[in-house]
């Protein structure tokens, strides 16, 4: 950009602050954002027109201008909240595994409530019952996420939001598929 729009974009912001002061009324302001965009987007057009009629000349430039511009547009699209370390791929398939782990346990807490309520020591029962799930779950669900976050980093891979949530959940609903299908009392 050149030194005057660099000029007209300062204004516009020292104008904005005025106006939101009460210093500059709403019909001068009003002006400065759409004359500063209409400069703004002629100057980047003159800059894509400048590149491209250098191309022959300066290729690499304007090959790495294009692909700059693509990833930017890719960022902001698709990569912006995609976890990058092994850490935050923790924290994001810990966190999916505890709201579904307490989901579960909180919808079986209530429904031992509500059956045991006649129980002398019913309410005592489904809160213990409900809180060693509970904490078994989350420890399990500790392990395996830290797992699965080892294995994405070794691998180089980032975890996309998706996959945390299936990573998350399946560890929940695994644990319900072999609470209720009793492989454990076989053992």
């Amino acid at each position: 950009m050149n030194w005057h729009l660099l000029v007209k974009l300062e204004s516009k912001k020292k104008m904005h602050r005025q106006w939101k002061q009460g210093q500059v009324p709403w019909a001068e302001h009003r002006d400065a954002p759409m004359l500063c965009r209409d400069k703004a987007r002629k100057a980047k057009a003159q800059l894509e027109l400048d590149l491209a009629r250098g191309v022959k000349k300066k290729k690499k430039d304007f090959k790495r201008y294009i692909n700059r511009k693509r990833e930017v547009q890719e960022n902001k699209v698709y990569f912006s909240s995609y976890p990058v370390s092994s850490t935050e791929m923790w924290y994001w398939v810990f966190l999916w595994a505890l709201f579904s782990s307490l989901f579960v346990h909180g919808a079986v807490g209530v429904l031992m409530f509500v059956m045991l309520q006649r129980h002398r020591q019913g309410r005592l029962i489904s809160v213990i019952v409900v809180s060693i799930g509970f904490l078994g779950s989350v420890t399990g669900a500790m392990i395996t996420s830290a797992a699965v976050a080892g294995i994405y980093r070794v691998a180089g891979k980032n975890m996309a939001p998706l996959e945390a949530l299936v990573f998350g959940v399946g560890q929940t609903v695994l644990t319900l598929i072999i609470s209720f299908s009793r492989i454990l009392a076989t053992l």
